[in-house]
């Protein structure tokens, strides 16, 4: 009589809706039993062995796929709950997701062109531009700006007659104090990345608009707790915190697709002091 072909059962439909691969079948240690006389089936089995960081993979994919922080979230929390983990380990691998793919997302904007409004703390304006080919950033706030381009990095002081522009080499220095209000998205990405891998921080996510836009929030407890909000394109929405002892609250209050040239170029009445080497 011929075999029985083996019908390979199918996987699970969610895991396949974002993209998480076929698990293999889990592998769990010897059982670890005591029975009294008379007793023949063991009273105490070992967890399996899980394996976590696939659910993270997966909770990220959802976000990319537009999914919101708080279903990542609550996929996790569905998918450890099958798993065995406890509250206290779920709770890390969640925050650890969501901590992830707002970093990914700041990060995928410096390959975009935009242009941003920001209200400072106490009412004033900030903006920063970005644009692509060649790659250029700049930010200017009440009291300066910072403009970094392929030919030199150019920090501005004062305003009208009175300004200076320096110039130097390009690739160089193009931090911006926290004195000026204003935090960097580069900045914000090193804070996300030491959160990420602190596990006595607390996140607190939640979804808002800001200026018309979805933005979802990370709220981060702790001693140098901060609270940033990044838009679906991964530009900065909002951030509170401190920052090299320095209270920084900016909100954005306009966002735009494109770029205008005069936000790369000194202002013409500025007095240039060019540093590069010649």
């Amino acid at each position: 009589m011929p075999a029985t072909p083996h019908r390979r059962r199918a996987g699970n439909p969610l895991l396949q809706a974002i993209g998480l691969p076929r698990r293999p079948p889990v592998r769990t240690r010897p059982p670890v039993h005591t029975q009294p006389p008379g007793r023949s089936q063991p009273l105490v089995h070992t967890q399996p062995l899980v394996r976590t960081q696939p659910l993270v993979r997966a909770a990220a994919r959802l976000r990319r796929r537009g999914g919101s922080l708080g279903m990542a979230a609550l996929l996790l929390a569905v998918l450890t709950g099958c798993t065995g983990l406890d509250q206290a380990s779920a709770a890390g691998i969640a925050d650890e997701a969501l901590v992830s793919e707002a970093a990914d997302r700041v990060a995928a904007a410096d390959g975009l062109t935009w242009t941003t409004t920001y209200r400072l703390a106490g009412g004033a304006t900030a903006r920063v531009v970005r644009s692509q080919t060649p790659s250029r950033v700049a930010y200017a706030w009440p009291s300066g700006s910072l403009i970094s381009t392929p030919d030199a990095v150019t920090r501005c002081a004062g305003d009208g007659d009175g300004a200076v522009c320096t110039a130097t080499s390009p690739g160089g220095d193009d931090t911006i104090p926290s004195s000026t209000g204003l935090i960097t998205p580069a900045a914000i990405l090193d804070m996300l990345e030491i959160a990420a891998v602190d596990p006595g921080i607390e996140v607190v996510p939640r979804e808002t608009t800001i200026a018309g836009r979805y933005a979802s929030c990370l709220k981060f407890g702790g001693g140098t707790g901060f609270e940033v909000c990044v838009t679906v394109e991964g530009t900065v929405a909002a951030f509170t915190g401190t920052v090299d002892g320095a209270p920084v609250e900016m909100l954005l209050t306009d966002y735009r697709t494109g770029a205008d040239e005069a936000d790369f170029t000194a202002p013409p009445e500025a007095r240039l002091d060019d540093r590069r080497p010649n």
